[in-house]
């Protein structure tokens, strides 16, 4: 928990030294929004397309690190366990440096996609997302990297689903957030431990 507050303070420090430095001012991306491509019943925008490609890619990437080289071997050895980890030898302080850069980068990335997503982006746009990232990440089990994944998607469609007219009417845009704790709040009551978690007994 520690750790988690001593984040959030960084993450707002980090914010507000880019509004010092860039300003508050939205930056555009140089992409057409209202070029699209159909693909059988499916429209998708160019930016849309990289983002599901390069989103993509990154996902087999992080797989493969996590399951087939001996650093992400060592990564999951000290999620699930770290003080037998450092006595079998793993150098815990290096393993965890390795972590956060992949997880800066992956965020990076992350940012990058949802900016050309949305043909904008601002110091405001990662906190915009914070909220439902953490939903995910409780909805698919804490140290899940695959729970992650699915938990994303399963929020994703529920939050875009729920806008569908043909769903009841389908509800504001506004009120996303609120479809994706309700689907949350729903996944754990039937899996407290999440879609992936594993239940530990304490």
């Amino acid at each position: 928990m520690s750790l988690f507050l001593v984040s959030v303070g960084l993450a707002l420090v980090l914010r507000h030294v880019i509004y010092l430095a860039a300003g508050p001012q939205p930056r555009t991306y140089a992409v057409d929004p209202y070029k699209v491509y159909v693909i059988g019943s499916a429209r998708l925008s160019g930016a849309q397309g990289i983002a599901i490609v390069v989103a993509a890619v990154g996902i087999v990437l992080v797989g493969l690190l996590i399951a087939r080289t001996g650093a992400g071997r060592m990564m999951r050895a000290l999620a699930d366990d770290l003080p037998l980890a450092a006595i079998a030898g793993v150098r815990t302080g290096r393993v965890i440096l390795a972590a956060w850069i992949v997880s800066g980068l992956l965020a990076g990335l992350a940012g990058v996609l949802a900016g050309l997503v949305q043909t904008s982006f601002d110091p405001q746009l990662g906190f915009t997302l914070l909220l439902p990232i953490f939903a995910a990440v409780v909805m698919g089990g804490i140290g899940s990297v695959y729970g992650a994944l699915a938990g994303g998607l399963v929020l994703g469609l529920a939050m875009e689903l729920s806008t569908w007219p043909e769903l009841a009417g389908g509800v504001n845009p506004t009120y996303k957030p609120v479809v994706a704790f309700a689907a949350l709040v729903c996944v754990l009551l039937l899996r407290p431990q999440g879609l992936f978690g594993r239940a530990r007994v304490v």
